[in-house]
């Protein structure tokens, strides 16, 4: 990804709608030249705004020993600098990939620096997972390898992560009649889904989830923090953006395994937490409430034993913005849904897999080494992923969480 980390600082915490926001800082990998010139210029305050020339050449060893060095300090002074000018800041959104040396190892250091320097703060991340299937010439061998080691060093503090894949994303796409499909397509998807996690904290409203709300519905224990997301409905064409589209049918799409943006199976996952964000000029929070009753009336949704029922839900009473970019237009009724279930399963066995047979092998190891790891860090990495995949598989078992230590 070019964006490694995009943390963003709103202006307020206060549920009232009447404080300010804006994308605060934005580390790059590559210059940020198109980002000048393209249609969202404006949305960026360039004096926060960094670009590194330092490459990770794919290496998650690499990225958070070499280049969080150079790019760690300055980053954190910058932030420094925009908290003061801020009366209560809310916390830090990041979007990077898993896969790649400096979207792994660069965030892991700044999500650790950033949680010592302000605690209290939340963090929220849209996480990038590589596909199992939809590979390119930008593949990397070692995202395995990389995405362990990411997910050892980052698991001791609470943060909820959002979690999504391109696979699931172009699917989206090609779902609306989009017969070319690109990452402009993809990435206002995500645009809409980030939008809604900040919608709260911006618009405000009777029943509105702010920013520090996510990390708290999301996140069930210091493991238990990986979320799917799905948004709906999806417009490709001027005629259907402008149709009112009923709250019922948002709804039931917002829950079909075909909206999520994660490529995993959703048929029948014990759900842990689950957020809707809904955003809309009316006030539907008595329909939402009604479809939500009628999901666990109707046992279609299998929740854990010892958190039955864990659905929060959010209304923002303004409809998702225009952006000059993508085919995914905005629409007068849409939804959000945060879904921390078991199908995180699937995808984290894949990559337990691939990264005990490169072990096995002790392939690519002493590109790691060379950069001033040591070999067991691996080892203790994919211990530590084992270790994940067991505390999701034992969610269905009487509370995990009987150890308060682990539990918020």
């Amino acid at each position: 990804m070019a964006i490694v980390a995009w943390i963003r600082k709103l202006k307020s915490c206060s549920t009232s709608g009447q404080g300010r926001n804006s994308q605060q800082k934005l580390v790059s990998s590559i210059p940020t030249s198109n980002l000048r010139s393209g249609p969202l210029s404006d949305v960026f305050q360039w004096n926060y705004v960094m670009h590194t020339c330092a490459e990770s050449g794919g290496l998650y060893s690499r990225g958070n020993f070499v280049v969080a060095e150079e790019v760690v300090d300055k980053v954190v002074k910058y932030v420094r600098q925009m908290a003061e000018e801020s009366d209560n800041p809310c916390g830090f959104l990041f979007t990077h990939s898993l896969g790649g040396g400096t979207g792994s190892g660069v965030t892991a250091r700044l999500l650790n620096v950033l949680k010592t320097e302000y605690p209290k703060a939340a963090q929220v991340e849209l996480a990038v997972m590589p596909s199992q299937k939809m590979k390119s010439n930008n593949t990397l061998i070692v995202e395995p390898y990389n995405i362990s080691l990411f997910l050892k060093d980052t698991m001791e503090e609470h943060r909820a992560v959002i979690v999504v894949d391109n696979e699931a994303l172009f699917r989206m796409v090609y779902s609306t009649g989009s017969k070319t499909p690109n990452y402009n397509s993809i990435n206002s998807i995500l645009a809409h889904v980030l939008s809604a996690t900040t919608a709260g904290t911006r618009y405000g409203g009777f029943k509105s989830v702010g920013f520090r709300d996510i990390e708290t519905t999301v996140v069930a224990s210091k493991r238990l923090r990986f979320a799917s997301a799905s948004f709906a409905p999806l417009a490709h064409d001027l005629s259907s953006c402008h149709n009112i589209v009923a709250v019922s049918e948002v709804m039931h799409d917002l829950f079909s395994p075909r909206r999520q943006l994660l490529t995993a199976d959703f048929h029948d996952p014990f759900v842990i937490t689950s957020t809707v964000l809904y955003r809309s000029y009316l006030d539907s929070l008595g329909e939402v409430q009604t479809f939500i009753n009628k999901l666990i009336n109707t046992k279609t949704l299998r929740f854990v034993p010892w958190a039955p029922a864990a659905i929060k839900i959010g209304l923002a009473q303004s409809p998702t913005g225009f952006l000059p970019v993508g085919e995914i237009l905005h629409v007068p009724e849409s939804a959000t849904l945060l879904y921390n279930t078991t199908a995180v399963i699937k995808p984290f066995e894949h990559i337990y897999h691939c990264v005990s047979s490169m072990l096995r092998k002790r392939a690519f190891l002493h590109w790691y080494t060379r950069s001033g790891m040591f070999a067991d860090e691996l080892t203790l990495a994919q211990d530590s992923l084992s270790e994940l995949i067991s505390d999701y598989s034992e969610t269905a078992s009487p509370d995990p969480c009987s150890d308060e230590s682990e539990c918020q």
